[in-house]
């Protein structure tokens, strides 16, 4: 039985939801999204913040997207290739905090604090929090 996703079927997903709908995600998916709302609340996203979400269509990208609304953050969510052709997205908006993986680093600006979902100090770090549902609570006082 073949269990891989179709990167048009991520890209199906993802082009239909909007920045501020509520994603039904499975179990396991959304108690990582907790811990990553939790890393990214803890380096400044939040209510009147974005954060950059630089990933290719995946698993990746529906949790960092779950996450990125659990803080009560916005999304600027850029495409990779983008970056890859040299062009700077984020140059012109007040961003502070972003998700991205060592693949597509290179080329990010660096006046942003990314969180790179495939580095071992971030999977450390995520590995500290709690899964447990975000609340309003840590909401404010992220804010």
């Amino acid at each position: 039985m073949n269990t891989t996703i179709q990167p048009s079927v991520v890209t199906s997903f993802m082009s239909s939801l909007s920045d501020t709908s509520a994603v039904r995600i499975p179990t396991e998916l959304d108690r990582w999204s907790n811990r990553l709302a939790r890393l990214l609340m803890s380096i400044g996203a939040g209510q009147g913040t974005a954060v950059a979400v630089v990933l290719s269509p995946s698993v990746e990208l529906v949790v960092a997207r779950s996450a990125v609304s659990k803080s009560g953050a916005k999304i600027a969510q850029v495409d990779p290739a983008s970056v890859r052709d040299g062009v700077e997205p984020l140059a012109a908006q007040p961003i502070t905090v972003g998700i991205t993986t060592k693949s597509h680093r290179d080329g990010l600006s660096d006046a942003i604090d990314w969180l790179l979902l495939d580095d071992l100090s971030t999977v450390r770090r995520y590995m500290t929090v709690s899964d447990a549902d975000v609340t309003e609570i840590e909401r404010a006082k992220s804010a």
